[in-house]
């Protein structure tokens, strides 16, 4: 008996409802492309009051890119108005987005660069903490994240960046120590590390702390516990001697 194929139901409302959504935020997202390319032409033109205007929204609305340069002519929109408060923070919302991000020389200048570097500044400073480092014996050699500092232990090293650094410190004689510290924004992270002796970390274990040695220790106590256990008791009638035992050699007789 053959079947007959039908398709779900809603399915193809819910196929149109998506083509519908999606065609709406492709016409909503060439629109806001759209405004920006305005409020920035407003920027040229010299209408700096409407250029922030246009683009305050535009920088929390749109992403990618576009979000980077919504935010970097608003900030130069605000330091032309002379709202150098108001710029250096649009420039700190920028960097916060993407720290590495660096206005072209060759189109931004004057005032409008001057508000970058101070808030450039500023976002360095509140996301750089410091690692304090001492040791014992002292005067050890500080390595962060590979690279050699040139004061030795007890050590203070300033404005280091916020987040997870590999330290190392050797001294001659004894053998080098290796962690892993977490730094927080404007917080000092202390290490206190004591360093062993070559010779003391390479001596080899006492010999009853090895092992075999333990496990035949054990073993001699167990086969001694049993021995005791099987010879002991009877009716008095005399000590029935043990017959031979595996892998030992026979008794002197009497």
């Amino acid at each position: 008996m053959a079947f007959e194929r039908r398709p779900l139901p809603g399915l193809a409302a819910v196929a149109v409802l998506l083509v519908l959504f999606g065609s709406v935020s492709r016409a909503r997202a060439d629109e806001e492309v759209a405004a920006l390319d305005g409020a920035i032409g407003r920027y040229w033109d010299g209408l700096f009051s409407e250029a922030v205007e246009a683009l305050e929204p535009l920088a929390d609305s749109l992403e990618g890119e576009e979000e980077i340069l919504a935010r970097e002519y608003l900030a130069r929109a605000l330091v032309r108005l002379g709202e150098e408060d108001r710029g250096r923070a649009a420039f700190k919302a920028l960097l916060r987005i993407r720290p590495d991000w660096r206005p072209d020389a060759k189109v931004v200048a004057g005032p409008e660069m001057s508000a970058f570097e101070a808030a450039l500044e500023q976002y360095e400073n509140e996301n750089l903490g410091a690692l304090s480092v001492r040791s014992e014996p002292t005067r050890a050699t500080v390595f962060l994240d590979g690279e050699i500092h040139k004061e030795p232990t007890p050590v203070t090293i300033e404005r280091v960046p916020a987040g997870e650094h590999r330290v190392r410190i050797e001294r001659d004689g004894y053998a080098a120590r290796d962690t892993v510290v977490t730094i927080a924004p404007a917080e000092i992270a202390a290490l206190d590390l004591a360093l062993v002796p070559i010779e003391e970390a390479r001596a080899p274990a006492p010999f009853w702390k090895k092992r075999w040695v333990q496990l035949a220790a054990g073993g001699v106590f167990g086969a001694g516990l049993l021995l005791a256990l099987s010879g002991g008791g009877g009716d008095g009638g005399g000590e029935e001697p043990l017959g031979d035992l595996p892998g030992f050699p026979e008794p002197p007789h009497r």
